[in-house]
């Protein structure tokens, strides 16, 4: 049962970490983009 338990809560947690990596690649990504857009309407 506390097998299963961990295992759970390894996985979950996992999943969790993934999707805050997804987040921050996708923020990040964007404020670049944006970034590259002020530099490039300024020039």
């Amino acid at each position: 049962m506390s097998t299963g338990v961990a295992i759970a809560l390894g996985v979950f947690g996992a999943m969790v970490l993934i999707t805050l990596l997804i987040i921050f690649a996708v923020v990040a990504g964007v404020s670049a983009a944006v970034a590259a857009d002020d530099k490039r309407d300024e020039n």
